[in-house]
């Protein structure tokens, strides 16, 4: 198996100061330059194989620049010459904290339009949150007209969210879809190079990768948030993620069960369906993420790669398996125990 990651080398730099602050991990620096010059031309500049600074910060796991590229709407999508992204780099590398931060800032801005659309409906509709959960038990006083108009007016609003709801569904699958299947002229995505267990968290950034839930990393996430937003001051910008991150609980409570139940019920489906295809997508050598896996030895990707879909008998080019190319002996125990279930 061939794989290479070609490093940052400061001599590729055309935009050298802006490169130069990324790879010596200075921000004040970074920023000192957006604020001095075209922040546009800074923010936007490339090396000579196409790698932007979120490229680079991403390979080197400084996540404070990183916040900071996405902050001032750099895209973690953009590619370079051989059309890899940032997760490209830090899949390789193995920087899981910076993957679940860019998942985080991405899950970050679909919540705030989900939590919009919901405030825009409840206002258009004069509905509280309050009366929203409390119109599935009318007041039998009241009169059976003004029941049933109360009732009408929650069913439109369902409806309504229920649309939100979905398209907020779609558009996280379609995230990971973009993060996942994303592949370079070799045909590999960032899980492929994630399979290479060349650094110690290699297997912790394929599972970040593959988890759609990062609340357990919110902490983190807001004190870099807040660190990155202390450097200037602007009120429009200022915002707090944490207001978001519940909305789903509270969709949960507004909508009728079978309607929220069924809504994500069709994400999960839709979503295993992403991580399936990018875990058995094949390489320029018919090498899939878990073939690569069980070559590098790394039990762990392994055992994560099958619990998510991978196939365990897919074969490459050579005709070979998983278990083929299996490198230790507890690698290769483990496949041969699935062979025999």
């Amino acid at each position: 198996v061939q794989i290479r990651y070609s490093r940052p080398k400061l001599s590729q730099f055309p935009e050298r100061d802006a490169f130069e602050a990324v790879s010596k991990g200075k921000l004040s620096m970074l920023h000192k330059l957006v604020e001095s010059l075209d922040s546009e031309e800074v923010l936007s500049a490339k090396d000579s194989s196409g790698k932007t600074l979120i490229h680079y910060s991403s390979y080197l796991g400084l996540q404070n620049l990183t916040f900071y590229l996405l902050d001032h709407a750099v895209d973690p999508f953009q590619t370079d010459s051989k059309n890899q992204t940032a997760f490209h780099a830090l899949a390789f590398k193995g920087h899981y904290s910076t993957a679940r931060l860019i998942l985080n800032f991405e899950m970050n801005k679909l919540r705030q339009q989900l939590n919009e659309s919901v405030n825009h409906m409840k206002t258009s509709l004069g509905m509280s949150t309050m009366n929203l959960q409390n119109t599935g038990n009318l007041n039998l006083t009241a009169s059976i007209e003004a029941d049933l108009r109360i009732q009408a007016e929650k069913q439109k609003f369902d409806l309504k969210l229920l649309e939100s709801l979905d398209n907020f569904f779609k558009s996280t699958c379609d995230l990971f879809n973009q993060v996942l299947n994303t592949y370079d002229e070799y045909q590999r995505n960032p899980l492929h190079y994630a399979s290479l267990s060349k650094f110690t968290w290699n297997a912790k950034t394929a599972h970040s990768l593959l988890s759609v839930e990062f609340v357990e990393d919110l902490e983190e996430f807001l004190e870099i948030h807040y660190k990155v937003q202390e450097l200037e001051w602007n009120p429009q910008k200022k915002s707090n993620p944490k207001q978001f991150v519940h909305i789903l609980d509270t969709l949960q409570r507004i909508l009728p069960s079978q309607l929220f139940e069924g809504s994500l019920n069709n994400f999960r489906k839709n979503y295993r369906k992403v991580l399936r295809e990018s875990l058995n997508s094949v390489d320029q050598d018919g090498n899939s993420p878990l073939h690569i896996a069980s070559w590098s030895g790394d039990v762990q990707a392994v055992k994560l790669f099958i619990q998510n879909g991978a196939d365990k008998k897919a074969k490459n080019l050579k005709g070979e398996t998983p278990l083929e190319m299996a490198s230790t002996k507890i690698v290769m125990k483990y496949l041969s125990s699935l062979e025999e279930m």
